[in-house]
């Protein structure tokens, strides 16, 4: 009798483990997804506010397409710099603004990602 209550204890314990495994791998994706949340929505809507500013009236010439104002934010977020100034100071507004709340953001989430992953990599 005692080697089976022996073994029905070592069962409950793989159980325990396989769950929080789950709960981990569950958590680890839920950060991953913030992650690519936050940075993608700061990039579209920062585009799309830069693209309404200065490219749909044709104030900058540089900025013909909407995709034309993903490429420049997409450099902006990357620190690669500017591929072209803006023109309008409502232009440089949301050049700033999205850089700041993309380095307020972003290594937030970053963060938590990475303390997810090690707080996985220590329970193994």
């Amino acid at each position: 009798i005692l080697k089976s209550l022996r073994f029905v204890r070592v069962v409950r314990f793989l159980k325990s483990k396989t769950r929080a495994a789950k709960s981990d791998d569950v958590q680890i994706l839920s950060s991953v997804i913030k992650v690519l949340i936050t940075s993608v929505g700061t990039l579209s809507i920062a585009a799309s506010l830069l693209w309404r500013v200065e490219g749909r009236n044709g104030l900058n010439p540089n900025l013909n397409t909407l995709g034309d104002a993903f490429f420049y934010m997409l450099n902006v977020f990357t620190s690669q710099g500017a591929p072209f100034p803006v023109v309008s100071q409502e232009g440089q507004f949301v050049t700033s603004l999205a850089i700041v709340i993309g380095l307020l953001t972003i290594p937030l989430e970053v963060a938590e990602l990475v303390s997810t992953l090690q707080r996985a990599a220590s329970l193994d």
